[in-house]
């Protein structure tokens, strides 16, 4: 997907590229706000006691947290598949960003490499507050579709490709894996107070 959106299938056109990417990213915001905004509603609709809610995202928080630092993996709620390919054929560039990036905002619909979006839709859902969800959630859409920012010195398909296997490396890598554990203890510990 990210290999959709560079500036070699724009034929070098830094404006039609700079569209592209800003719908891609807006959507992908969006769309990732609008899952929070969703949790965030359904957590209102729950009933008063928090303390199950509580437990399960800290535990989960926990779970994940240790995963990162060690060869567990656990289950994510991913869809194992990437956005249909036959989009960029098929709409017009500016559509088939739009569709990639609420594809890579819900989150769930593609691969996911960490359970951080899980654990921040669940404590979206603690918060009860679409207005909170939504702020929680954005950043996930935000930071994922920024990604194909990383392509934009690649002049060839080969350029591309290595800047893909370089994000792909970069994304299991130690020291993203810690930060990564960081943010999921972190969520953990403010929902134990």
């Amino acid at each position: 997907m990210v290999d959709t959106i560079t500036p070699v299938v724009h034929g070098g056109s830094t404006k039609r590229y700079a569209r592209t990417v800003a719908i891609h990213v807006a959507a992908a915001t969006v769309t990732a706000a609008l899952v929070g905004a969703f949790a965030g509603g359904l957590g209102a609709l729950l009933p008063a006691g928090r303390w199950p809610l509580v437990s399960m995202l800290v535990a989960c928080a926990i779970a994940y947290a240790c995963a990162e630092l060690s060869p567990l993996r656990l289950p994510l709620l991913e869809r194992h598949a990437q956005v249909p390919e036959w989009w960029r054929t098929f709409f017009r560039p500016d559509v088939a960003a739009a569709l990639y990036g609420a594809g890579l905002g819900v989150g769930f619909a593609t691969y996911i490499r960490h359970g951080t979006f899980f654990v921040v839709t669940l404590a979206a859902l603690l918060v009860a507050d679409p207005l909170w969800g939504a702020v929680m959630c954005a950043p996930f859409g935000l930071a994922r579709a920024m990604t194909v920012l990383r392509t934009r010195a690649s002049r060839d398909q080969e350029g591309v490709d290595a800047c893909i296997a370089r994000i792909e490396g970069r994304a299991g890598g130690l020291r993203e894996r810690a930060l990564n554990a960081a943010a999921l203890a972190a969520v953990g510990a403010a929902a134990l107070l």
